[in-house]
């Protein structure tokens, strides 16, 4: 099913809905394809405090200090942190391409994964989204499917 699903993803742009892992997706990838540093960070629980103990001071801020932008990994500007209340509300991280590919990360993915209709027609040089728990992958549609940025959210 997996291999399936990875020609489906290749051949069409999909947004693929994934039911909850047990060891939980988002802890899994930060911990193995996220700078450190960054993979410690969780919406809805890590304060502005703690970001900056963590990360430092951002290079650049916009709306009031509530976006936070910083070069965590070898990419300028590759993180945009949003700020909500105090805590953390979502984080974004850009992959340099070639570092992360979906064939990767395909045992986490479940068999049972289902595909956004409305996505399909899209050809090479699109993307995929693919999200689960406010966690969203985008994944290039190339023959080699390299992930290309993280998205996390808090839990609503």
């Amino acid at each position: 099913m997996l291999k399936t699903l990875s020609a489906v993803i290749l051949s069409a742009g999909l947004t693929l809905s994934l039911p909850a892992l047990a060891d939980g997706f988002a802890a899994v990838f930060k911990a193995k394809y996220l700078p450190k540093k960054l993979a410690s960070v969780s919406p809805g629980k890590t304060t502005k405090a703690e970001v900056t103990k963590l990360l430092g001071k951002p290079l650049k801020t916009e709306n009031k200090d509530t976006l936070l932008f910083y070069k965590t990994g070898s990419l300028d500007y590759d993180t945009t942190i949003e700020i909500k209340d105090g805590k953390v509300q979502s984080f974004y991280h850009r992959i340099p391409e070639g570092k992360v590919h979906l064939k990767d990360v395909q045992a986490l993915l479940p068999e049972n994964a289902r595909k956004d209709e409305s996505e399909v027609g899209h050809g090479e040089g699109t993307e995929t989204q693919i999200e689960h728990d406010g966690v969203r992958l985008a994944v290039k549609n190339t023959k080699t499917s390299p992930i290309v940025s993280y998205f996390e959210s808090a839990k609503q």
